[in-house]
């Protein structure tokens, strides 16, 4: 089937001339069995790409390159969400994230690599390029690992950190430590409380344990701190 409609008919006495052959080829036009109406279409006698027409059956394989696709085209929303990455390797450029690309909040301590995150013997050890989660960092070196404030007169913790207990008898109070040290090589630096009369009490630190130890006081109602520095169990 023809898919040119020539410029004009031949009749009946025409002279084959080069202006007559002209005319035919220049006239000439593509009908509608030049295109597939799917994928292709006519314009003014023109053969067109159809609305629309190309679709991915038309796109051969690897034929769309980077340099093809348009600049902040590739979004989130064109991502399929229940895409199976398994297996593969996705490669980005060097620094090609950057902070303004990484949604707000959208980096949790869940994402972060485990390696990354200290344990308690990176951090007692301080090692470098490690992240300090909250719970462990009691683990540090330079971290108090317990302390308190005691009201010898009334056995009564002021306030503490990591103290279970404090028990007064006489001059000696028994302090019990929540969570245990890794041994009994631990400091314990402790003061007395300035506004009594008893302010040039001593106090002393004896039966240190891993779990306690006894402050020993010279007058039976001074109230006094402690800081203990050491290793946790």
């Amino acid at each position: 089937m023809s898919v040119i409609d020539i410029g004009s008919v031949w009749a009946n006495g025409d002279q084959l001339t080069p202006a007559v052959m002209n005319a035919k080829w220049t006239g000439a036009t593509f009908n509608a069995s030049a295109v597939d109406a799917s994928t292709t279409a006519l314009s003014s006698g023109a053969i067109i790409v159809k609305s629309g027409g190309v679709t991915a059956t038309q796109l051969g394989t690897d034929s769309v390159i980077t340099v093809k696709i348009q600049d902040a085209a590739v979004t989130a929303a064109k991502l399929a969400t229940t895409q199976d990455w398994t297996g593969y390797t996705i490669t980005l450029p060097v620094d090609s994230v950057v902070t303004a690309s990484i949604t707000d909040a959208n980096v949790t301590f869940a994402k972060l690599a485990t390696a990354a995150v200290a344990t308690q013997a990176q951090l007692e050890a301080e090692t470098a390029s490690t992240l300090v989660a909250a719970d462990l960092f009691k683990y540090h070196p330079g971290a108090a690992k317990a302390y308190g404030l005691v009201d010898a007169s009334t056995n009564t913790l002021l306030s503490n950190y990591n103290v279970t207990s404090a028990t007064t008898v006489g001059t000696l109070t028994t302090i019990v430590l929540a969570a245990a040290m890794s041994d009994a090589n631990y400091s314990v630096v402790t003061t007395n409380q300035t506004d009594t009369s008893d302010n040039n009490c001593v106090v002393n630190v004896t039966g240190k344990t891993t779990t306690g130890f006894v402050v020993e006081s010279d007058v039976t109602t001074a109230d006094f701190s402690f800081v203990v520095y050491g290793d946790l169990a």
